[in-house]
């Protein structure tokens, strides 16, 4: 859940009620159809969404999973954008109090998050569907992002992507005739660039 100090609604969020999966945007709620996930599996999870488009869209394993309007819609997404300086919890839904989080207990939720990012953009579908790791480029998993003296991290092998134990940093000079650069695309370059060099190190060792 995100929100903003001086906004009395959830800016950004995403949970469970009944049985589905509840997005909430500027105040509006839309869900899923009845969803059951096993507690003992991973799913991977990404939530997308512009301030060019009236709608989030979710996607759940690379697959793209239908949103409902809670009820009709009172404003146009359209021009939105999330406010900032304002907080962030994950696991639980929070309210704030005279400037302080305070986590609403009743919101717990089941099972185990991590790996998770935040981009500054929207991510195509191309981009979820394939299930790339990369890193978020406004929030990530480290621990430098997060207060978690109530509740250390577990340390989970099984996951694909360890991006908090290693960290490449690769300067990219892209030269194109047009004189446009595109930031992402050079970071994805990089991404599959290292994937690549790791597999063969790995495959020759």
């Amino acid at each position: 859940m995100y929100r903003h100090p001086a906004a009395q609604y959830t800016e950004l969020g995403v949970g469970g009620k009944w049985d589905r999966l509840v997005v909430w945007l500027f105040g509006m709620e839309w869900t899923t159809n009845r969803i059951r996930p096993d507690v003992s599996q991973w799913y991977s999870l990404c939530l997308t969404w512009t301030h060019t488009k009236d709608r989030p869209a979710l996607y759940i394993n690379g697959k793209p999973v239908d949103l409902m309007a809670g009820s009709h819609p009172s404003v146009s997404l359209l021009g939105f954008k999330l406010a900032p300086n304002g907080t962030l919890t994950l696991g639980a839904a929070h309210i704030l109090a005279n400037g302080n989080i305070q986590v609403i207990s009743i919101t717990s939720m089941l099972g185990k998050v991590s790996l998770f990012r935040l981009w500054g953009r929207e991510r195509s579908e191309q981009e979820v569907t394939s299930l790339d790791c990369t890193e978020g480029d406004l929030v990530r998993w480290s621990k430098d992002h997060w207060d978690t003296r109530s509740r250390a991290p577990v340390t989970d092998p099984s996951l694909q992507c360890e991006w908090s134990i290693y960290e490449v940093k690769l300067m990219f000079v892209i030269i194109r005739p047009d004189g446009h650069t595109d930031v992402y695309t050079a970071r994805e370059i990089a991404h599959h660039w290292v994937k690549q060099t790791h597999t063969q190190k790995q495959t020759m060792s």
